[in-house]
């Protein structure tokens, strides 16, 4: 734990100072985004080993709350509620049914995206904050259709 002390996650509040959504959003993918290069290989680390130690999962359970705020906040705006900002969150072991807004939210602020986008397939930070405030985007779009 002493290391995300050192290492503390993005503060969210700066992000609900950006009334424009998709501008909320790629601030705290950048946020986000840079954060992850920091801690990468602890961060990889913690997601590997939760599940058979418990210091990990310590801090897992830690990352998850995060994450559920963040998507909150990162969502506001869009007209549509992220199933955090709403309280229906829980806990890891349970599988929640979200909406394709609420999806994508977490899927572009997640850990293992931006490994892919920029480790594995090479996209700037830039680039990643494009193509995942695009996927939200289209994602809403969907949503506010049904």
């Amino acid at each position: 734990m002493e290391y995300w002390n050192r290492n503390p996650w993005p503060e969210t509040a700066r992000w609900e100072e950006i009334a424009a959504p998709e501008e909320r959003l790629a601030a705290a993918l950048g946020d986000l985004y840079e954060f992850y290069e920091q801690v990468e290989p602890m961060l990889s680390n913690v997601l590997r080993d939760a599940p058979t130690v418990p210091l990990a999962e310590r801090s897992l359970d830690s990352y998850l709350a995060y994450m559920d705020q963040a998507a909150a906040t990162a969502s506001a705006g869009y007209g549509l509620s992220a199933d955090a900002a709403a309280g229906e969150t829980a806990p890891a072991s349970h599988v929640v049914e979200r909406s394709l807004f609420d999806v994508a939210i977490r899927h572009a602020m997640a850990f293992s995206t931006w490994r892919s986008v920029v480790r594995s397939n090479g996209l700037s930070t830039a680039d990643a904050i494009r193509l995942m405030t695009a996927l939200v985007r289209s994602a809403a779009d969907l949503d506010a259709a049904v």
